[in-house]
């Protein structure tokens, strides 16, 4: 019987845990320098990566790549979870970020409309103060 260690699960959460202290430029450099990845172990690592590179292209590579390794039946359950997790993780990211682009689209518009009306209301304001003036005189 193989010790926890020795499972394919162990060195799962082992490669994690090594992406996870990595920075955004080494996480860069070794993505640049990276084959394509082939295999179980590969595909892993390279959604990983792209999960900790911290962009929204990234979080959808990673997504992608943790749906495919959810998917293949070929891979015991364990690591099929963990690879189902982490997709679900990258997805709710991307959804945050979405989301947050539509709100940041909505302020925007907001804000020109407010620039619009304070616009309306200085040239109310200004005819006013004109009107004034012209009856004064």
């Amino acid at each position: 019987m193989p010790e926890a260690s020795d499972s394919p699960l162990a060195h799962w959460l082992g490669l994690q845990a090594a992406v996870v202290t990595m920075s955004v430029g080494q996480v860069e450099a070794v993505l640049e320098s990276m084959p394509r990845p082939e295999g179980a172990d590969q595909l892993f690592c390279f959604g990983l990566l792209h999960h900790q590179s911290q962009t929204y292209n990234g979080w959808m590579q990673a997504r992608d790549v943790f749906r495919l390794l959810s998917q293949d039946e070929a891979l015991p359950d364990e690591l099929r979870q963990v690879a189902g997790i982490l997709e679900a993780f990258n997805q709710s990211r991307i959804n945050a970020h979405q989301r947050y682009a539509q709100l940041q689209q909505q302020i925007d518009e907001l804000e020109q409309q407010k620039q619009l009306l304070d616009e309306k209301i200085q040239a109310i304001t200004d005819l006013e103060a004109a009107i004034s003036t012209r009856k004064e005189q």
